[in-house]
């Protein structure tokens, strides 16, 4: 039998199970089509303002950029962020913009998570926050009403970093009464954080595509058909959680900054499917749902609870036996 990643006893569980706990809920990737366009699932244009460049005028404003993309209507706001964030395709995309949790919410210091707002034409829904999951459900519940969709609109701006000037001074102007700049709210990582979002920098450095004729800029090649697949950061997050929770794959290889989880993920997938990984994901999440530890102390009645088909439980069962077998999911 294959190594079984190691897990503390279960009045340890508060220190050290976060990463293998997120990990093992990050590799349960169930692909179902969308009820929505044909399968593509719901359609979201992204207003992102970023910065002004270096040498513009002082008062210069930057040009929103406005794109479209599709997100499965199970999936979670992660999964909608990291959707939004690949759409911008900027070659540093995965690099610039992180995003922590933080409870049911986000934090970032690239992006002003906070400052989010979504609109739905057609519907009192104008302006409203987009800052946690709750608000996102608030969304998708609205959005998925009515039998004519219509495109869901997200309104996101990028943060000026700490190295370009301080965020409270008075921004000076032709006007008699200069305006203050909105104080954003600031957070203190932890440990555990910091050590991840280091690990993503080294994956991104890593994994650098070199290939002139790929068009993506973060790349690994599948292990059997060496056909590039494109790391998002939901992959160096998973990857990294790996990293942290020293999981042993089922050929003895320890995960690290050369050899990533072996997980669906890091196969070459049908391109139909590729935006589809997240809906069990949230809804065990919304079940406060932990990992393997805590599904072996669940039945099935408790996973049809939470909005799971029969399908779906069994994908996770088998999961959960081979993750606890040390197979590797």
């Amino acid at each position: 039998m294959a190594p079984r990643p190691s897990t503390p006893p279960e009045d340890q569980e508060d220190e050290g199970t976060g990463n293998i706990a997120q990990y093992a809920l990050l590799a349960i990737n169930i692909f179902t089509a969308s009820m929505y366009n044909d399968g593509k699932g719901l359609q979201f244009t992204l207003t992102f303002t970023p910065l002004p460049p270096p040498k513009a005028r002082k008062n210069a404003k930057p040009k929103p950029i406005n794109k479209s993309f599709y997100v499965h209507e199970d999936s979670a706001l992660n999964h909608m962020l990291y959707a939004a964030i690949s759409a911008l395709k900027r070659p540093d995309d995965d690099l610039t913009f992180s995003f922590l949790p933080r409870d049911d919410c986000y934090t970032s210091t690239t992006l002003d998570i906070d400052g989010m707002t979504y609109s739905i034409p057609k519907s009192q829904f104008k302006d409203m926050a987009l800052t946690c999951d709750a608000d996102y459900q608030a969304l998708l519940k609205e959005a998925t009403k009515k039998t004519a969709l219509e495109t869901i609109k997200i309104f996101l701006t990028e943060l000026k970093s700490h190295e370009e000037g301080d965020e409270d001074e008075v921004d000076s102007s032709d006007d008699e009464r200069p305006r203050k700049k909105k104080k954003k709210k600031t957070f203190e990582p932890s440990a555990e954080e910091v050590e991840q979002n280091d690990l993503i920098v080294k994956l991104n450095s890593e994994w650098k595509c070199e290939d002139r004729s790929c068009k993506r800029f973060i790349c690994f090649p599948d292990r059997e058909s060496a056909k590039h697949i494109h790391l998002t950061h939901f992959h160096l997050q998973s990857w990294a959680a790996a990293i942290q929770g020293k999981i042993i794959n089922p050929d003895g290889t320890s995960v690290d900054l050369k050899n990533p989880p072996d997980d669906k993920l890091f196969t070459h997938q049908d391109p139909d499917n590729e935006d589809r990984t997240l809906h069990i994901h949230s809804k065990l999440k919304a079940y406060s749902v932990t990992g393997p530890h805590t599904l072996r102390h669940l039945k099935n009645s408790h996973l049809e609870d939470a909005g799971l088909n029969p399908a779906e439980i069994a994908d996770i069962r088998d999961g959960q036996d081979r993750w606890l077998a040390g197979e590797g999911e």
